[in-house]
């Protein structure tokens, strides 16, 4: 009986000591950080960024880095952590925090240091949302030390934003990611960078609430196997849609590198969009004018990313238009939400496996869009034409610029412009969103 309270003693003593260890691994000094802009909404991305003066490189200078949610860091244009951050909930009103040797990165005089985090702003099965968007930085080294305060720059990072329904299942706390590449602010992590991010402004100091107490990361960081090429690509008659396999059922952050004009909307998702029955996580990248390359830092897990199965146009209007009036739209079923408007499905078309079988619309005329030219490989291989999922994705009236049918000629027939039917005998149908 003696012997419990004297072990009870010992644990209490070494949980101590840990608090103690994590405690000191941040000066006083050092504050969690934000942005006066920042709402700390759902799905919002902040740049943060530093530039300090060192009379000379440490051997070692370790780099305590905390946020809610995720992080990617560069020194000096070099990318030095990809995807840090642990989901937070190691115990109520706790967070995780990384350690990173960053001297190898430095030099003797100007140093740029930059972050982008990513803030989920909401629970999830594994994941507690602070609330809060900010940053907590504390770096020392061999009398020197830098740390995150209102000294930083900071932006709400405007290019990310939230992509339309359907959203990932309740489960994830992680958001769609849709990146527009025309309010991109190129270079903002790189040293030569011109512009000028906002002011930030101290939050809390740390160990305090919201973010409460720190707790060092017990696992190693992820390993990033950088850019890869895929196995096999397999592009349609046009080149604008692909359907890229992977090496194995693998974690991707999608890359592209695309000449476009400005304005085009380029999706991704993987074959595992729907895997377990709800909806996963995708991507939408929006082009600016010319060359571009990007890389969705939000990772995805599948055997290969899908390609566009069908594009059709749902003509209830009214329905719409209600749905939108009373706030409903993203809870209602899809294949309600289909009717309403716009939509394509990504993966396999509605009539698969059934494409050589005739189908008549009701007044007698054959259904001649059966097939896409991924699904007409089946007559090769059958394994390069099916991928036993079909996704559909309605497009809101207002965010539609254009719509146009190619004639079998080449010539182009517009259909919808800015959001309304433009098509002769169509009039009806925009009276419901006149009033929208």
């Amino acid at each position: 009986m003696k012997k419990i309270p004297h072990f009870f003693i010992v644990l209490v003593c070494i949980l101590a000591a840990v608090q103690l260890k994590a405690a000191d691994d941040f000066l006083p000094q050092s504050k969690w950080i934000g942005s006066e802009h920042c709402q700390s909404t759902p799905n919002t991305w902040l740049c943060f960024r530093k530039t300090v003066h060192l009379p000379g490189v440490p051997g070692e200078m370790i780099a305590n880095i905390a946020v809610d949610s995720k992080y990617w860091l560069w020194i000096n244009g070099k990318m030095v952590v990809f995807e840090g951050g642990l989901k937070r909930g190691p115990a109520p009103g706790a967070t995780y925090y990384d350690q990173v040797d960053i001297a190898p990165y430095l030099e003797k005089g100007e140093n740029t240091i930059a972050l982008l985090v990513w803030h989920f702003g909401k629970n999830g099965f594994s994941h507690v949302n602070s609330g809060t968007a900010a940053l907590l930085f504390c770096a020392q080294g061999a009398n020197l030390s830098i740390v995150s305060d209102k000294s930083w720059q900071c932006s709400v990072y405007r290019a990310y934003q939230n992509t339309e329904a359907p959203f990932p299942n309740y489960r994830l706390s992680e958001s769609n990611i849709r990146f527009d590449a025309r309010k991109e602010l190129a270079g903002w992590n790189m040293p030569d960078f011109s512009g000028k991010l906002g002011a930030s402004i101290e939050i809390v100091a740390p160990n305090e609430m919201p973010f409460g107490k720190l707790v060092a990361r017990p696992i190693p960081m992820w390993k990033n196997g950088g850019l890869t090429d895929y196995p096999e690509v397999v592009k349609n008659e046009k080149g604008d849609t692909i359907r890229c396999r992977l090496p194995y059922n693998c974690q991707i952050t999608p890359y592209l590198h695309v000449k476009a004009p400005a304005g085009l909307v380029v999706g991704m998702l993987t074959d595992n969009y729907t895997g377990g029955s709800a909806n996963n996580v995708r991507a939408e990248y929006i082009t600016r004018e010319g060359e571009q390359e990007y890389e969705s830092f939000g990772w995805m897990n599948g055997h290969e990313v899908l390609p566009l199965g069908e594009f059709a146009i749902g003509t209830n209007t009214t329905a719409y238009a209600m749905a939108e009036k009373f706030g409903i739209l993203d809870r209602l079923p899809i294949l309600i939400v289909e009717k309403m408007g716009p939509h394509f499905a990504v993966g396999d078309t509605c009539y698969s496996w059934s494409e050589d079988s005739p189908m008549y619309n009701p007044d007698g005329k054959e259904m001649i869009a059966r097939d896409n030219e991924v699904s007409i490989l089946r007559k090769e291989d059958v394994s390069k034409a099916y991928f036993g999922v079909h996704t559909d994705i309605t497009i809101p009236y207002k965010e539609l610029e254009r719509i146009s049918a190619v004639r079998e000629d080449g010539t182009k027939v517009d259909l919808i412009l800015d959001g309304r039917f433009v098509l002769a005998g169509l009039d009806e149908l925009n009276r419901p969103l006149g009033e929208e």
